[in-house]
């Protein structure tokens, strides 16, 4: 069987965490060192994400939910930098969905602009098509949405 190691590209993320996939026809499969702790990794990769502007809501809630799904982590600084890529300086919030009306959560990155014009949702598209193909091989979930709201407005 062949195996390639794929590490995401972009800012630094979890340095010992990586993808392993299969060319037999398996799924892709994620491999994290046993008993390792990535409370500390993440706490860096979400300072490095505010640092580059990206706003976060509830910060502990993003952790946990992070810890709970950890390869969704490997892909959330490059899910940034495909809105940075289509957008001009958007506003990036991150935050963690709960349905108030089943157990259903994931991780949502809200872009926001000062003016929102008709390509706008092409734009979004476009960083989504970018993001997705990596959702297949990640646990938990991820999107890439707007509120309409002016960049600065309330969270």
């Amino acid at each position: 069987m062949k195996t390639t190691v794929a590490y995401s590209t972009g800012m630094p993320l979890l340095s010992p965490a990586y993808f392993v996939s299969s060319t037999e026809g398996e799924k892709s499969l994620s491999f994290f060192p046993l008993g390792h702790s990535f409370s500390q990794e993440i706490e860096e990769m979400l300072s490095l994400l505010a640092k580059e502007g990206v706003k976060i809501q509830k910060r502990r809630e993003v952790i946990d939910y992070l810890l709970d799904y950890p390869t969704l982590s490997l892909i959330l600084a490059s899910a940034v930098q495909a809105i940075q890529k289509h957008f001009d300086s958007p506003e990036i919030l991150l935050s963690l969905y709960q349905d108030p009306e089943m157990e259903d959560k994931y991780l949502q990155l809200h872009v926001r602009l000062d003016e929102y014009d008709e390509g706008f949702l092409e734009h979004l598209r476009a960083a989504e098509k970018e993001v997705i193909p990596h959702l297949a091989y990640t646990d938990g979930w991820l999107i890439l949405t707007t509120d309409f709201k002016k960049k600065g407005d309330a969270f």
